[in-house]
């Protein structure tokens, strides 16, 4: 992908997440299927859970709203509420993974990210390139890791 800047622009820097943090692979399970206990979700599925997870093993925060780049907003709003080092975290969401939610995770800096879906195709060159791992369609004992699959051990 090339990118051409009109005249006096300048390239942005390069914004990567830059992050020791390796989780287990059971902890990207845990992670999702805490995501998914809440009521309003197993009643309807109608709403999208999102959780924050220090290390990939406490919770910092679990949110719902209508759409998946809220539920995600909320539980980042949270871990700034609480000093969270957001290098050092996991987050899991129920939705599909498009650029917009990779973003969000770059913005604040989060090394890993779980679904119970997939992400797009630009989302996944785009978390390869910034250093963050997505691991999607995680499902009872399986998943699928489509970037930095070195972070799940």
């Amino acid at each position: 992908m090339e990118i051409k800047l009109g005249r006096g622009a300048r390239k942005p820097a390069f914004t990567g997440v830059y992050s020791p943090l390796v989780v287990a692979q059971e902890d990207v399970f845990t992670c999702v299927k805490a995501i998914l206990k809440s009521r309003v979700f197993t009643e309807t599925e109608a709403v999208h859970s999102a959780g924050l997870f220090f290390k990939g093993k406490e919770t910092i925060a679990i949110a719902e709203d209508l759409g998946r780049h809220n539920a995600l907003d909320k539980v980042i709003g949270a871990g700034i509420l609480q000093y969270i080092d957001f290098k050092q975290t996991l987050a899991a969401s129920t939705g599909r993974q498009p650029l917009e939610m990779i973003m969000k995770c770059i913005q604040a800096k989060i090394p890993i990210i779980a679904t119970k879906s997939v992400p797009t195709t630009l989302a996944v060159e785009i978390a390869e390139k910034s250093g963050i791992a997505i691991a999607g369609l995680v499902r009872g004992k399986t998943m699928t890791v489509y970037s930095h699959p070195e972070r799940v051990v």
